[in-house]
Parts: structure tokens; C-alpha cells; sequence
């Protein structure tokens, strides 16, 4: 149901990773059916990177982030051929995860 990509490239000792997430993120605040009753909130809460299993990241998100969200980051360590790997949870205890090969 929530699929996750990505991508990771390494240049001159930087690697550049890209991620797409698919998921609706709703703030419950816009929405509201034919009875005037707001739908639910549900969005990411928690994303994390690993580079071979060391912590590169942690990020805590909320409802202001967009629909289908793209994340990019850099980091330097990473070499070609390294695995890495993004997990999220949301609001509703769905989690995603997604890794990757350095090339």
C-alpha cells in the first residue's frame, strides 16, 4: 500500500540519497465530509537512514508535510556498494522501509 524508493549515488566521497514516499499524509484539518465532520490526521510521524546499520539520521515529521513526500540528504562515509536503508512510521502504526545499494 505505501511504497518506498530509493536511490543513493556516491561522488568524490559524498553520497547524495533521494527517497520517495508513498502516502497521503492528511493533517485532518482541510477535509471535512457531507456531514461537516473533519477526516482523521494520518501521516508520517518518524523517518530514519542507516549506512550499514550506523544511525545516520532520525527526523520527526508532522501533518505540514506535503502528500507522496520526496526526502534528500547528503551524507560523507558512504562508499559504493554500502547498503542504505530508510524506515518511517506513521500515526496509525504503518511502517515502510526501503534499501538500497550505493552505486
Amino acid at each position: 500500500m505505501f511504497a518506498t524508493k530509493l536511490r543513493a549515488k556516491e561522488n568524490n566521497g559524498v553520497t547524495h540519497a533521494i527517497a520517495l514516499i508513498n502516502h497521503p499524509m492528511k493533517s485532518g484539518l482541510l477535509r471535512v465530509d457531507s456531514e461537516h465532520r473533519r477526516s482523521p490526521c494520518f501521516f508520517i510521524t518518524n523517518v530514519g537512514a542507516d549506512n550499514n546499520r550506523q544511525n545516520l539520521m532520525t527526523a520527526q515529521w508532522s501533518g505540514a508535510i506535503s502528500q507522496h513526500p520526496v526526502m534528500e540528504f547528503r551524507f560523507a562515509g558512504g562508499r559504493k556498494g554500502d547498503t542504505l536503508s530508510l524506515r518511517w512510521i506513521d500515526n496509525a502504526g504503518n511502517r515502510g522501509q526501503a534499501s538500497t545499494s550505493i552505486s
